[in-house]
């Protein structure tokens, strides 16, 4: 991950988008992802398990529960990237 996210701030410098935005966030890969969390429980995602399991956060804070549980298919959870405007 650390490889990516430095490749991720590469690409950031080489086109010139500032470190930080208007409210002085960081532009990092992490933030994104906050993003994309966001954009997706305000717009079109009911069922926070899907979202959990697109951004790596299944299984977590469900107590013995998880040990029950299974991934979704990806056919079942590609709704939540395929609805962002990548505009």
């Amino acid at each position: 991950m650390t490889m990516i996210g430095k490749s991720v701030s590469d690409i950031r410098d080489q086109l010139g988008i500032p470190y930080t935005d208007d409210h002085g966030q960081r532009r990092l890969l992490h933030s994104f992802r906050h993003s994309v969390v966001t954009t997706a429980l305000s717009a079109w995602v009911t069922n926070i398990a899907h979202l959990q399991q697109v951004i790596g956060h299944e299984k977590t804070g469900t107590g013995i529960t998880r040990r029950y549980l299974h991934t979704f298919p990806l056919s079942s959870v590609c709704y939540v990237i395929d609805g962002l405007d990548w505009s």
